[in-house]
């Protein structure tokens, strides 16, 4: 399938490529096992193209509205993580995606 529009950033084409690969499809199934799917962190520019969600930010979801933070914002406590991402640095799943708690969205 082919994604490409001319503000795309070449690292969300690749992710989006990357799902009609047999590995990630196989990936995919392994985690539906746990009702889990796979998400594509992301940001957008300001004529709305999709960007990578830079390290450390993370996308919360606060009454259907979406805002960005930086991890150690305080307007995420309490929040629940709902997306994960592999962080190389600390060479653990590290959250990328937050709502509110349960019923406060």
């Amino acid at each position: 399938m082919t994604y490409m529009t001319a503000m795309d950033h070449p690292a969300i084409l690749r992710s989006l490529e990357a799902v009609d690969f047999q590995r990630v499809q196989d990936i995919i199934k392994e985690l539906s096992k746990f009702g889990l799917a796979v998400a594509l962190p992301h940001s957008h520019g300001k004529s709305g193209n999709f960007l990578p969600l830079p390290k450390g930010n993370i996308a919360f979801e606060s009454n259907g509205q979406i805002s960005f933070h930086d991890e150690d914002s305080p307007a995420l406590e309490g929040s629940v993580p709902v997306m994960w991402r592999w962080d190389s640095g600390t060479q653990t799943a590290a959250a990328c995606a937050n709502c509110d708690k349960v019923g406060q969205h």
